[in-house]
């Protein structure tokens, strides 16, 4: 359970970096790939 609620916030702070670097840096669908999952 503990680990799941884990799982499930980092998801959450990938999404905001991710909606972040979106926003700020103007990427291909492709290049968005290459960043890596935990920053």
């Amino acid at each position: 359970m503990l680990r799941n609620v884990n799982l499930w916030i980092a998801d959450v702070n990938h999404y905001q970096i991710m909606s972040i670097f979106n926003n700020l840096i103007p990427l291909n669908e492709d290049k968005r790939d290459l960043i890596p999952y935990s920053i």
